[in-house]
């Protein structure tokens, strides 16, 4: 116990001192570049033309699960300086947009939605010379179970990227993947173990179960098909 109250106050004094060796200059640069972060923000684009047409399909996952709650995350290519820990890390940061994405049901437990890869307008946001680019879209999804008040699942898709590998999809490719889940933490949720469920009741492969599980798999498959062909311009100078 001693050991380890004598290495938290190391550690905090050794924090302390790195942090008081920042240079004025320094410190003046972290406290423009939070102001400029805190006031600049995403310009939405008027006129979108790159679009997804999403479908999310829960259809063989489980009686009762439905989709409650759909956005969408964007991030920068570009990322400011905030703030730097001499000897230890520098702290950056994308900027970043978020919104509520509408949906409709077209089945059972199926869903439909659009978003736009340029919803966004590509511009100098933090004046660093250049246009900053978004990556592509993450869609975030909720379900709900209308029997067991205590399950919920949260897990999110990156719509140009390979469901498995991460990799960015080729040019013609559709995205698709499927989020697996044990039946059973459904079932058995209660108030007790909700975050645990959260947390590791989705998968992006049903490796990750074991035998006791893998006939009590469910399935949400979520497929997000380009409706463009070239990238248009949305960029401002």
């Amino acid at each position: 116990m001693k050991k380890l109250l004598l290495s938290a106050v190391i550690g905090t004094s050794m924090a302390v001192i790195l942090t008081a060796c920042v240079s004025p200059k320094t410190r003046q640069l972290e406290q423009h570049n939070q102001a400029l972060y805190d006031s600049v923000k995403a310009e939405v684009n008027p006129n979108p033309t790159q679009k997804y047409d999403i479908i999310i399909d829960a259809s063989d996952s489980i009686e009762g699960l439905v989709l409650s709650k759909l956005t969408v995350h964007f991030y920068s290519e570009c990322r400011l300086f905030l703030k730097r820990i001499p000897a230890v890390t520098h702290i950056d940061k994308p900027l970043f947009y978020r919104a509520v994405l509408p949906f409709k049901q077209i089945g059972k437990q199926k869903y439909q939605a659009t978003v736009y890869q340029d919803w966004l307008i590509d511009k100098d946001y933090f004046n660093q010379g250049k246009n900053c680019g978004w990556e592509t879209p993450n869609v975030w999804f909720t379900f709900e179970s209308t029997t067991n008040p205590n399950a919920t699942m949260i897990d999110f898709a990156d719509i140009g990227r390979d469901h498995e590998t991460g990799k960015l999809l080729a040019e013609n490719t559709a995205y698709q993947g499927t989020f697996y889940f044990s039946r059973l933490f459904i079932a058995n949720a209660n108030p007790e173990n909700r975050d645990m469920v959260k947390k590791i009741a989705l998968s992006p492969t049903d490796k990750w179960f074991g035998a006791e599980h893998r006939n009590h798999l469910g399935r949400i498959t979520i497929t997000a098909k380009k409706q463009f062909a070239k990238p248009t311009t949305n960029q401002t100078p």
